[in-house]
């Protein structure tokens, strides 16, 4: 992006904050670009003088490769909607029933939703001491929980508006089919490691490994299935894409534990069943020996969901059981199956292995050469996973 655009934004930024006496400085003079992410980011620290206060802000540009030029489109389109429709509802609801509304998301300032020039600028949380964990390592069982309870406080909000007010909810729509995310390119990326999984099998479990080839050859029809909201349960507005890179922790001051933890990037942000959220990030993050408590894991998540239901005047049970859930979970586990096949590939790489996130070719990245010892050890109790759950 060009730099008197850039300045255009930060003064509007500033406008809005009352700031008039702020020191800008761009950190990065150069576009950083992030690790995963679809997007050239920009990191802008502004110091007020009279105070000496400072504001980070953190501003995510669309990248240049054309060829993917309609699906970044789509994507901030979707997560423009999110933070400028959604969050202020959600955060309206909340301001209802309590004090002090749980904040899972950074704070946003401002969009540009002109077509090639989309931009989106919200705080940057790094200041604040957030940080990404490391991609190469599972989440611990601490962080699984309480990502699980933080999840179940986000869809619990879904939950609330529909009881709340089932006409708004009905017009919570970003106009995004998401399936068209899950087309072109994209569908090479997620076949690639599907093709890895199914040759994995061939020798040692023919059943399976047809399995896994009649996803990949079917790809494209069968997440368009997935993405349908359910006709027996609600849906609730989900993130879709919770692998790590797209969690901020912060460290707790006394511990060594967590204090805190923010969602980022929802560039998928729809409605559908909450049952996507958990399975993709179950299975891309927890590691073999939490994957053996797998339905401990799903029982913090719906307690949670139960509990914060009521903190808003929602009675989750009634609208979606226990064995709702379950059932649900039968019909749409198999997407955090398939996005895990290619998250756990992408993890567990070295960093060496990892083809350079180049803005001119973003899907170089997203494809391995090889799968280390690491990566099939776990691919392999994923998959074993779903042929005992009927997943596959």
């Amino acid at each position: 992006m060009e730099d008197n655009k850039v300045q255009v934004l930060i003064k509007s930024v500033l406008e809005a904050e009352n700031i008039t006496d702020g020191i800008v400085s761009i950190k990065n003079a150069n576009v950083e670009i992030a690790d995963g992410l679809m997007s050239q980011i920009l990191r802008v620290s502004i110091t007020k003088k009279s105070t000496n206060q400072q504001l980070n802000l953190l501003i995510k540009v669309a990248p240049t490769d054309a060829e993917f030029r309609k699906l970044v489109q789509l994507l901030y389109k979707s997560e423009i909607h999110f933070y400028d429709t959604i969050v202020p509802l959600f955060n309206q609801l909340q301001l209802k029933y309590t004090e002090k509304p749980f904040v899972l998301v950074p704070k946003f300032f401002k969009a540009v939703k002109e077509q090639c020039q989309e931009v989106i600028i919200m705080e940057d949380l790094a200041s604040k001491g957030y940080k990404m964990l490391n991609r190469k390592y599972c989440f611990s069982e601490e962080c699984m929980k309480i990502v699980l309870q933080e999840f179940g406080k986000f869809h619990a909000l879904s939950f609330a508006l529909q009881t709340e007010n089932a006409k708004t909810w009905k017009e919570l729509d970003n106009g995004v089919d998401q399936s068209e995310v899950f087309t072109g390119e994209v569908v090479k990326w997620f076949q690639d490691a599907l093709q890895k999984a199914y040759t994995l099998f061939e020798s040692s479990n023919i059943s399976t490994s047809k399995k896994l080839k009649n996803l990949h050859d079917n790809f494209e029809s069968v997440m368009k299935t997935l993405l349908k909201p359910s006709d027996k349960y609600p849906s609730v507005i989900v993130h879709m894409d919770p692998w790590c890179n797209n969690f901020l922790f912060k460290q707790s001051t006394d511990s060594e534990g967590v204090e805190d933890v923010i969602l980022i990037d929802f560039q998928t942000a729809t409605k559908a069943s909450p049952v996507l959220d958990i399975s993709c990030f179950l299975y891309i993050n927890a590691s073999v020996e939490t994957m053996k408590n797998w339905l401990q894991m799903l029982r913090i998540y719906y307690d949670s969901l139960v509990t914060h239901g009521k903190a808003l005047n929602c009675c989750v049970e009634e609208m979606y059981s226990w064995e709702m859930f379950m059932d649900d979970w039968k019909d749409y586990a198999k997407y955090g199956i398939l996005k895990a096949v290619m998250g756990i590939s992408l993890n567990t790489q070295d960093d060496e292995d990892v083809k350079t996130h180049d803005q001119n070719n973003v899907g170089a990245s997203f494809y391995i050469d090889k799968w280390n010892l690491k990566t099939i050890e776990r691919i392999k109790v994923l998959i074993e996973h779903a042929e005992a759950e009927n997943l596959l």
